[in-house]
């Protein structure tokens, strides 16, 4: 692992620099959300959710909260998001695999 690559571990290890990030739509989450909840809103059956780089699971959880989940798989190499994640996806589906 090279230098970088362990700095920018260390901002996501440190997770709630990236939360504010998130949060404050540095990166355009919200505009994300809006996209996912349209599509979300066209489907007519039960999602099964695979999310790559799920962080803390907010954006999931607000970007699919109108869906039907058959089941989410998040994964991340946080383990803060993850423990994050578990909260935030609670009310998202029973089942629900980070």
């Amino acid at each position: 692992m090279t230098a970088e690559s362990r700095e920018v571990q260390a901002i996501f290890e440190r997770w709630t620099l990236y939360e504010k990030v998130i949060r404050l739509n540095y990166m355009r989450h919200q505009e994300m959300i809006r996209v996912i909840q349209q599509a979300v809103r066209q489907l007519d059956q039960p999602l099964r959710v695979l999310d790559l780089g799920c962080g803390d699971g907010w954006m999931a959880s607000q970007g699919l909260s109108e869906g039907s989940i058959d089941h989410y798989l998040g994964i991340d190499l946080s383990e803060p998001a993850l423990r994050e994640a578990e909260q935030n996806l609670r009310p998202l589906s029973q089942n629900v695999e980070l």
